[in-house]
């Protein structure tokens, strides 16, 4: 079985919920769709998401979201920093590293950065005879190196979203706070955080507002398509 799970934005104990329902076995892949850390409000436990993530045994992909980018740039800067440096560098503008800084040694938090460095900006699987693309924010037929792409800086969404990419369901993230409907298609609920798909049904955004305040964890089964939210 195929797992995708949407932005997790920090938020520990929904991740718990979620894979516990998943189940996911050990022959199992689940795809973590990117911004695993940063927000979440009081209930933040980005330690807590790191050690739960480590921690499964199944098949696992990380794909790369625009703040675990941030976190990791900010971790490198801070561990190669001189004393003199260290205290000019900016405050990181959300709770994660603080708590990341409280919670684990230098050497635990160079491992963090080392695991969001190996996260990849896009992948691709075929299931039951249907081809799947996942990236953080909008998926590429032909991407390379493209941050600003998979990562949502350019401003392309209007015929990305309308028309997906030929031949593959783009399962994406990171729109949470964007009214898709400006794009066509719809919402699983319109009176709550679910999850959207275009017009032709090529591309699913899964971002249900983990991390903000009444949002919601979302993963889906790509077998059965079925969807959970916590």
């Amino acid at each position: 079985m195929h797992f995708v799970i949407g932005d997790v934005h920090n938020e520990s104990r929904k991740l718990k919920l979620l894979l516990s329902n998943l189940s996911p076995r050990r022959e199992d892949t689940v795809i973590f769709l990117g911004d695993l850390f940063d927000r979440g409000g009081d209930s933040a436990n980005p330690t807590g998401v790191y050690e739960t993530v480590l921690d499964l045994s199944c098949k696992k992909i990380f794909i790369l979201g625009n703040h675990d980018l941030w976190l990791c740039k900010y971790i490198d800067d801070s561990l190669e920093a001189s004393l003199t440096q260290k205290a000019q560098l900016r405050p990181y503008p959300y709770n994660t590293y603080k708590i990341l800084r409280k919670d684990l040694p230098d050497s635990r938090l160079n491992e963090v950065s080392s695991f969001i460095h190996s996260f990849v900006l896009q992948t691709e699987c075929s299931i039951l005879d249907s081809r799947f693309l996942f990236a953080h924010a909008m998926t590429s037929k032909a991407i390379k190196d493209d941050h600003f792409h998979t990562l949502g800086f350019k401003e392309n969404y209007a015929e990305y979203f309308a028309n997906g990419v030929s031949g593959y369901t783009s399962v994406v993230g990171h729109n949470y706070r964007m009214n898709m409907t400006r794009y066509g298609g719809t919402y699983d609920d319109i009176h709550a955080p679910s999850i959207w798909r275009n017009d032709i049904e090529n591309v699913i955004m899964i971002d249900s507002g983990a991390g903000f305040e009444h949002g919601k964890l979302c993963g889906v089964c790509l077998e059965s398509m079925d969807v959970f939210y916590y």
